[in-house]
C-alpha cells in the first residue's frame, strides 16, 4: 500500500498568546475598529500590525498592550498559522507509516524561526522544504476573551507579516504531485495568492484532490474596506478546487453577500466541487455536487459530549484559538483516510465533518491552535472516543439549522 501524500502551504507564524482579555473593556474601547478596514481591533477578526500603530496615533503595539492587557509579553507562546496548525492536526489522526504530511513555507533566520522550526519538529509533519528567509519570522499577537459572546469566547488578532518573500517557485514537483494539495491562509503568500488559479490548476491536471482554507484577508479588507473579496487572482480558480472550507464571515466576505442563504446560493455556483462553512457554536453547513463525494448537503451540530464536559468542569477550557484550522485537520485526515482504506470508490463529507467537529471542539481544551502530544497517538486516542459519542448523536435524527 503506498502511503497518501499531503502536502500543503501556506504562512507559519508564532502565536503570542494573551488570555483572559477583556474585549469589551473601557481600556481596549479607543482601539477598537469603528469602520471596516480602518485598522483598528475587531473581535473574532484580524488587523495588521503597523495598521493599528498608525490607527492608535502612531503608538507602538506594545505600549498599547500594556495599556490594553496590563502586561506587554504573552502568557504562551505556541506555534501557529492556518496552514501548519491544520496540517499537524491532521498527522495527529494519522498513521505516519500510510500518510506522509509535507509543510511548504518559509520563516526567518531569527530566534522565533528557531523556535517555531523546534516545534514543528515535534510533530509527524515533514518541513524539509520549510524556506529560511532574511528577516523576522511572522508573529500573531492573540487577544482571548474566554467570556465574550455570554461565554462562548472570542479572540482578536494583531498580524506582523514578512510580506512578499515566499514565492510560487518553492513548490516544487512533489508539492503538485501530492494526493491532496492544502492551500491555507495562502492570502499571507501574496506571489502564491496572485498566481492561485495557474496553481490550481496545475495541481488538478496532475490528479491532486485540491482543498482551500481561507483565512481572514485583512489585505483586502484594508484596500477594500467593506466590498466583496476576490478568491485569490480571480474568482475562475473555484472551478478547480475540490474542497472549500470557510467560516461564515470568510463565507459572507468571499461571495460578497449580506446573509448566509445568499452565501450558501453562490458558492452552490461557484464551480467548487464541495464547500463547508463553519458557524462558531451553531451547526456547520456542508454542500457537494457528486463530483469528488457523494451528492448531499445539510447541516451538523457541535459535539454535545464535548460542550456538556466543557460546561461541567470535566474538561479544562482554553481558547478558542485555532477552533477552525483543528476542524479543518479533521476533515483533511477523514478524508486522507477514506482515499487510503474505503472499499466504496464514493467519498463522505459528512464522515468527514464529523471527524472536523470533534477536532475543532476539542481544541477548545487547550490554549493556542496547536496541541503537541506528549507521545505520538496521545489525541487520536482522546479523540477516538468523542467521535464515537458524536456518530450516536447525529444517528439521533432532530433536525438542525
Amino acid at each position: 500500500m503506498s502511503p497518501i501524500t499531503i502536502s500543503a502551504t501556506g504562512v507559519c507564524v508564532l502565536d503570542l498568546l494573551f488570555n483572559d482579555v477583556d474585549l469589551s473593556s473601557e481600556a481596549i474601547r479607543p482601539y477598537l475598529s469603528r469602520t471596516p478596514g480602518d485598522g483598528g481591533i475587531e473581535p473574532g477578526k484580524m488587523t495588521l500590525g503597523e495598521s493599528l500603530e498608525k490607527y492608535s496615533g502612531n503608538r507602538n503595539v506594545q505600549a498599547l498592550l500594556k495599556e490594553i492587557c496590563g502586561k506587554s509579553e504573552p502568557d504562551y507562546t505556541n506555534l501557529g498559522g492556518v496552514a501548519i496548525a491544520t496540517l499537524v492536526h491532521a498527522s495527529q489522526l494519522l498513521d505516519h507509516h500510510n500518510f506522509e504530511l509535507y509543510y511548504y513555507g518559509s520563516i526567518g533566520d531569527d530566534g522565533i524561526g528557531d523556535k517555531v522550526r523546534s516545534m514543528i519538529s515535534r510533530t509527524q509533519v515533514k518541513h524539509d522544504s520549510l524556506s529560511p528567509l532574511a528577516g523576522k519570522t511572522c508573529s500573531t499577537i492573540v487577544l482571548s476573551d474566554p467570556r465574550f459572546s455570554a461565554g462562548q469566547g472570542e479572540r482578536s488578532f494583531i498580524y506582523f507579516p514578512n510580506r512578499m518573500r515566499y514565492s510560487r517557485t518553492n513548490l516544487d514537483k512533489r508539492f503538485f504531485s501530492s494526493d491532496i494539495t492544502l492551500f491555507a491562509g495562502t492570502e499571507n503568500y501574496p506571489d502564491i495568492y496572485e498566481n492561485f488559479t495557474s496553481l490550481l490548476k496545475q495541481c488538478k491536471d496532475n490528479g491532486c484532490v485540491t482543498f482551500v482554507e481561507t483565512s481572514y484577508d485583512s489585505y483586502s479588507e484594508s484596500k477594500n474596506p467593506g466590498q466583496k473579496w476576490i478568491m485569490g487572482d480571480s474568482d475562475e480558480c473555484y472551478h478547480y478546487i475540490d474542497i472549500l472550507a470557510m467560516n461564515r464571515d470568510e463565507a459572507l466576505k468571499h461571495s460578497g453577500t449580506k446573509n448566509f442563504n445568499d452565501a450558501v446560493s453562490y458558492f452552490e455556483k461557484s464551480g467548487t466541487s464541495s464547500f463547508i462553512i463553519t458557524r462558531g457554536p451553531h451547526p456547520i453547513y456542508f454542500h457537494s455536487n457528486g463530483k469528488l463525494f457523494q451528492e448531499e448537503e445539510g447541516y451538523m451540530p457541535v459535539s454535545k459530549r464535548i460542550v456538556e464536559e466543557l460546561d461541567n468542569g470535566l474538561l479544562s477550557r482554553g481558547d478558542t484559538v485555532g477552533c477552525g484550522d483543528n476542524f479543518v485537520g479533521g476533515v483533511l485526515a477523514s478524508v486522507a483516510s477514506q482515499m487510503q482504506y474505503s472499499k466504496n470508490s464514493e467519498l463522505s463529507l459528512p464522515e468527514a465533518c464529523a471527524w472536523g467537529v470533534v477536532s475543532g471542539a476539542f481544541s477548545l481544551t487547550h490554549i493556542g491552535g496547536v496541541y503537541l502530544e506528549k507521545t505520538p497517538g496521545e489525541k487520536k486516542f482522546i479523540l477516538e472516543a468523542y467521535y464515537e459519542s458524536y456518530r450516536e448523536q447525529i444517528d439521533d435524527p432532530k433536525p438542525c439549522n
